[in-house]
């Protein structure tokens, strides 16, 4: 085996060790968002024709603002300028992200037709710790060690083939 394969075997492994570290540590993230994106135990609230309802959003620094949102009927809705929107249009739910917790302001339904709709709504701050951050960054190195132990390990057998020939 060519030492280039070996170097490129190594760095594929190490890459995979790191990337599931970091999956593993990326997890607990993930296990906060998921009530968020499948609306569990969301707020129910009835608005009727032409109604208004509004929430507070206070600052929370240190945080990601997680904002989800699914009516039975097309509802306008004005939310703060940071938040951006995290769903595809074709989906009936919506699910908008705040990247900065320090933002305060209102979320407003308005409901723009004349008969009542019912909208269920979660708004939930989750906490992103620093291991959080460092888990991101081992996947994102992860997954770029396992691509260049990929590469090297090819061009290693390639190379090895043709000094046997």
């Amino acid at each position: 085996m060519h030492i280039l394969t070996k170097i490129g075997l190594i760095a594929l492994v190490i890459g995979i060790i790191l990337a599931g570290i970091g999956f593993y540590e990326f997890s607990s993230l993930v296990n906060e968002m998921e009530p968020v994106i499948e609306l569990h135990c969301a707020q129910r609230i009835t608005l009727g024709p032409y109604q208004n309802y509004t929430i507070s959003v206070s600052p929370s620094p240190g945080r990601i603002i997680a904002f989800a949102y699914n009516s039975t009927s097309p509802i306008d809705v004005t939310l703060p300028s940071s938040f951006t929107n995290s769903t595809s249009p074709s989906t009936a739910e919506r699910v908008y992200l705040s990247p900065t917790g320090d933002i305060s302001g209102i979320i407003e339904f308005h409901n723009p037709s004349n008969s009542s709709i019912v909208v269920y709504y979660i708004l939930k701050y989750i906490e992103v710790s620093t291991i959080d951050v460092y888990s991101l960054a081992f996947v994102l190195l992860g997954g770029l060690l396992f691509i260049v132990g990929l590469i090297i390990a090819i061009i290693g057998l390639v190379i090895g083939r043709k000094k046997r020939t």
